[in-house]
């Protein structure tokens, strides 16, 4: 994995490629990775234009960045616009922020980009600073461009006279909207919302991935799914969020009780498909995702 630093929409970067996969990793604010690109393509992920915000204020910017759970407004929207710091090694570079006075956690992201694939593996981590264990959730969400569309898999397992899918609705969500297409193996959210428009859903998802596809490009997040754990927003292990400006792929962490000096880790893996031709059908993502070997 190489990496070098330049400018990229407007923010100075570390750029990391691999040859394949080219990412953004933002030098003064963060940790926050601000662009994917497959080969020398667009951005996948949103680009928001500042808004007026000041130094204090969480600015959203776009990309990939780390929160903790459950949400909630004196502690999840901390501003994080302080330069991070880079170790590197030769396999992966660590990018950590200053301890966030207002919570006692720092935030960290370590990335590695395996030779000869386009793939990105990401350990969060959230380490502990305070003299008292605090009980939380890591939960990665990336901000991706508009335009296309996510796949939010649903429970395939066989229960008999059980459930077998959760499915949680934010109070501003318009089911019947044409933007969300319900299906019994998938749900799509199309990425087109306008004006003050938006929605998002959770759900438990024992499958371990989600998916957007954008430009011929299909974008898969995987996580670990913790059959025992507990999840926060009526055990959502995963969720999707879109408004005008951008579509988010959330996944989240079982809650955690992390001892003071402690570090929560949780680990994503990005996968990128290029040149594909995906339409929003179960029967089509089914195809796909058997061609790839995603399941």
């Amino acid at each position: 994995m190489q990496h070098l630093k330049d400018i990229f929409a407007g923010y100075p970067c570390l750029a990391l490629t691999n040859g394949l996969l080219t990412l953004h990793v933002m030098q003064n604010a963060g940790p926050r990775i601000i662009g994917l690109q497959a080969a020398e393509g667009p951005n996948l992920m949103a680009e928001v234009p500042l808004a007026g915000e000041q130094p204090n204020e969480f600015i959203p910017r776009g990309g990939q960045r780390l929160w903790h759970a459950p949400e909630d407004l004196r502690r999840t929207y901390i501003a994080d616009n302080e330069p991070v710091s880079f170790a590197f090694n030769a396999e992966s570079v660590l990018v950590t922020q200053n301890i966030e006075k207002e919570t006692g956690i720092q935030k960290s992201m370590e990335i590695s980009m395996p030779t000869g694939r386009a793939e990105v593996r990401v350990k969060y981590g959230l380490q502990n600073h305070n003299l008292w264990p605090v009980t939380f959730a890591a939960w990665p969400i990336a901000q991706m461009r508009m335009g296309g569309f996510a796949i939010l898999p649903q429970s395939a397992r066989a229960t008999g006279l059980l459930p077998n899918r959760r499915l949680v609705i934010w109070p501003y969500t318009d089911i019947q909207s044409e933007n969300i297409v319900l299906g019994n193996r998938y749900i799509f959210v199309q990425a087109r919302y306008q004006g003050e428009q938006k929605a998002k859903i959770g759900w438990l998802n024992d499958r371990g991935w989600m998916g957007y596809y954008l430009d011929n490009t299909l974008i898969i997040k995987q996580a670990r799914f913790e059959p025992q754990g507990q999840y926060v927003d009526m055990g959502c292990n995963m969720e999707c969020y879109c408004d005008r400006r951008f579509l988010e792929m959330e996944t989240l962490s079982p809650l955690t009780s992390v001892q003071p000096g402690g570090t929560l880790e949780y680990e994503e893996k990005w996968l990128v498909f290029s040149n594909l031709n995906v339409s929003m059908s179960e029967e089509s993502i089914e195809e796909v995702i058997r061609d790839l070997n995603i399941e």
